[in-house]
């Protein structure tokens, strides 16, 4: 049986098929390789624009719809009632990849991120086998 889901860049990272939950015509989401914390994903343009600004009109309107409902499905599958919903817009703003992305974070255990500095620049990344079996229970559960 053939995925639904294809191997997308950001910026020039190649992200497997496999760690993508979410792929629409513009826009798809997939786990983090360094989340903040469970439930910490990424939602960007299939289009590589690094500024929020420069999406054309489709592109901003699937990126927002897509946020809306994943954060929604987030929130139901971590039984929380918050979300950090977080656009780093250039460098200054603490954007690391040159690719425009939406963090959505579910807020679990008051991991309430107050100072927005979302990457997590000095923790190990996941295996790819992590992240796979993440993004496949969110294809699964979240219902999108």
């Amino acid at each position: 049986m053939k995925s639904q889901f294809t191997d997308m860049y950001f910026s020039t990272i190649k992200i497997s098929a496999s760690q993508i939950f979410y792929q629409k015509k513009y826009v798809f989401a997939f786990v983090n390789h360094k989340p903040f914390s469970d439930g910490h994903i990424l939602v960007c343009p299939t289009r590589k624009e690094k500024k929020f600004q420069d999406l054309n009109d489709i592109e901003l309107i699937e990126l927002m719809v897509a946020v809306r409902n994943i954060s929604s499905n987030l929130k139901r599958f971590y039984n929380t009632e918050h979300t950090q919903i977080v656009i780093q817009n250039g460098e200054l703003s603490g954007q690391s990849i040159d690719h425009c992305h939406v963090h959505i974070i579910p807020i679990i255990n008051n991991n309430i991120n107050k100072d927005i500095k979302i990457d997590a620049i000095n923790k190990e990344p996941r295996t790819d086998d992590d992240m796979e079996k993440e993004a496949l229970l969110y294809r699964k559960e979240l219902g999108l």
